[in-house]
């Protein structure tokens, strides 16, 4: 009964939860800690009253397991002891061990990490991400439709705070944090490209509800699809209201996979669309202001923009390299790399692109790391989509999974608990996912 109750109401309330409150990292902090709390409780509960699938989903399951091991060992060895001679034959650690003597400070103990402050409160702001993978994948049945509704309606209200955000200015009441995108459209979210993200990882889930509605329903099929269409049209409002360059660029091709799983006969010509989609992306972009501003390379703050990020960052990954300078010290070491006189009026939190500031942080390990996740995922992504299994919502997972590990390239949406909280959720249900079932009676739920 109690495990009913988990698989029925925990899982999708602690996603809106997440959805709802997990809008910022560095500027939800209360909201933040109330997460991680639940996190650990609903984690405890499902090792308690669930045991994990057996048979073919746990085999499924098996690789994305070893992936949490290979990430656990790479935390753990942030805190192996070093003597000070070898902590200070690391690389990046020979100045700041002179340094410190000068000051006559000796590190004690010295860890592989810089800062082991700073590893553990990454290591904390992980835990709603790791509860919900973990639920995912222990859970007998995981309620698929129950969890898309939540996303699509937390992309809902979102917008239509979003809305509020929009027609109210910069000093508007309805933003909920005070660092954030002002004159844009964010929702709950303090940035307006981790709204975007959101929004673009809802419209493959919305396909998925509508065509297991009209699987339950045939009769009511052209409702269903004109409903699909008004909310889509509505989703495409809250992107553009956000004005993100991401959204500009990925919203057209992200409905044209999403229009995949709702029609699916018609593949071939929603496939032949995706180029067109992606250059009606590019063309987007080049209409805004902000996004002439790029091409054009005279964007404002010019040693603030992405591009000086990225090799300040490559900078800073080559003087750790391969030890890295431990996980969540970007900030700390970015500061010794950056010229000083060129600092404008942002202060860089982070690199700008998740993958490039793991490599910074954990180096070599981080490397690995990255490879062998990203390899996992096109391993399943072409078992459930090319092979043509695992059903409507399974495929939404792909979808949404590809939109968030494709932003991270050039952001940080990982960073607040409300995206990693569903790229987790995607990736377990890539997991569990039967390629051999029939991909044309969709399921509400994965056994």
């Amino acid at each position: 009964m109690t495990g009913a109750i988990i698989t029925r109401m925990a899982v999708p309330l602690f996603l809106a939860l997440c959805l709802v409150l997990g809008g910022a990292s560095n500027a939800g902090f209360l909201a933040n800690f109330a997460l991680q709390m639940m996190a650990i409780a609903l984690g405890v509960a499902v090792l308690v009253v669930n045991r994990s699938a057996e048979g073919e989903a746990a085999a499924q399951t098996r690789a994305l397991r070893w992936l949490a091991v290979l990430m656990a060992i790479i935390a753990v060895l942030q805190f192996v002891p070093l003597p000070l001679s070898l902590w200070s034959a690391l690389p990046g650690r020979a100045q700041i061990a002179q340094e410190l003597a000068i000051v006559g400070v000796r590190p004690n103990p010295a860890f592989v990490t810089l800062s082991y402050h700073e590893t553990i409160a990454s290591l904390v702001w992980l835990l709603p991400a790791a509860a919900m993978a973990l639920v995912a994948m222990c859970l007998q049945r995981l309620p698929l439709r129950n969890v898309a509704l939540v996303i699509v309606a937390a992309a809902l209200v979102g917008i239509v705070i979003g809305l509020a955000q929009f027609a109210g200015g910069q000093q508007s009441p309805a933003y909920i944090y005070d660092y954030t995108t002002r004159g844009a459209s964010v929702g709950f979210f303090a940035n307006a490209n981790h709204m975007v993200t959101m929004l673009l990882a809802s419209l493959p889930f919305l396909s998925a509800t509508t065509r297991s509605y009209i699987a339950e329903r045939p009769g009511h099929r052209f409702e269903l699809v004109m409903a699909w269409a008004g909310v889509s049209a509505f989703i495409l409002l809250g992107i553009a209201l956000a004005r993100s360059l991401t959204g500009f660029a990925l919203a057209a091709p992200v409905l044209a996979l999403s229009a995949l799983i709702l029609f699916p006969q018609l593949g071939r010509f929603l496939k032949l669309a995706l180029i067109p989609a992606l250059v009606l992306g590019v063309v987007l972009v080049g209409l805004t202001g902000e996004g002439q501003k790029l091409l054009s390379g005279e964007g404002p703050v010019s040693e603030r923009s992405r591009q000086q990020m990225f090799v300040t960052s490559v900078e800073a990954a080559r003087s750790f390299w391969p030890v890295g300078s431990g996980l969540g010290t970007f900030r700390e070491v970015y500061d010794d790399f950056e010229d000083g006189d060129a600092a404008g009026e942002f202060y860089v939190h982070h690199a700008h692109s998740e993958y490039l500031e793991l490599v910074v942080e954990l180096g070599l390990a981080g490397l690995v790391g990255i490879i062998a996740f990203l390899a996992w995922w096109g391993a399943r992504l072409i078992a459930v989509w090319r092979m043509g299994g695992g059903g409507p919502f399974v495929q939404a997972a792909a979808i949404a999974s590809g939109v968030i590990l494709l932003h991270s390239a050039w952001d940080y949406p990982l960073r607040t608990a409300a995206i990693s909280v569903m790229l987790a959720l995607c990736c377990a249900i890539l997991a569990r996912a039967r390629v051999n079932d029939d991909p044309a009676r969709p399921t509400d739920a994965l056994p």
